[in-house]
């Protein structure tokens, strides 16, 4: 079994964190900017804010562009909202009614619950067929298996000395 440490390297002793935690603060007095500032007398601030919780005053100021109407005061939402019917009493047709007995109405429409009949009725064309009745679908669906049995196939499955293939091919 090899040692981990190298014979050559006895003597190493494993460090780390070799460090001295200093409770003093570091002075930076010495240290120039890394931009030289030419306005020495700068001082940091946001300056002189006041906060006004009144309304400003713009009676004073003039619009940007010079109007005729000087006094003019933007308004808006003046409308009256009525809750009365409107009086359509007094108010005359947009076209005078010449039919002035005219009343709505479908008219008598009888609905009978008779069929029709068509016996009398002959047809648009003379024809020599006058006795067809048009029918159609006399087709009888058979619900039987077809027979197979006697049906023989067109090649022989017992020959089995035929060998497919397409003449000489060497």
């Amino acid at each position: 079994v090899r040692p981990r440490i190298d014979a050559d390297n006895v003597s190493h002793q494993p460090a780390g964190g070799c460090v001295a935690i200093v409770d003093e603060r570091p002075d930076f007095s010495h240290v120039s900017p890394r931009v030289d500032a030419r306005n020495t007398a700068y001082r940091r601030g946001g300056g002189c804010v006041a906060i006004v919780d009144e309304k400003p005053d713009f009676s004073h100021v003039r619009p940007r562009i010079d109007a005729d109407n000087l006094s003019h005061q933007p308004a808006g939402g003046c409308v009256a909202i009525v809750d009365e019917r409107p009086d359509f009493s007094h108010v005359s047709p947009r076209v005078d009614a010449r039919n002035s007995a005219y009343r709505r109405g479908g008219g008598c429409v009888a609905i009978v619950d008779e069929k029709p009949d068509f016996s009398r009725v002959r047809p648009r064309i003379d024809a020599d067929n006058v006795s067809h009745q048009p029918a159609g679908g006399c087709v009888a669906i058979v619900d039987e298996r077809p027979d197979f049995s006697h049906v023989s196939p067109r090649v022989d499955a017992r020959n089995t000395a035929y060998r497919r293939g397409g003449g000489c091919v060497a």
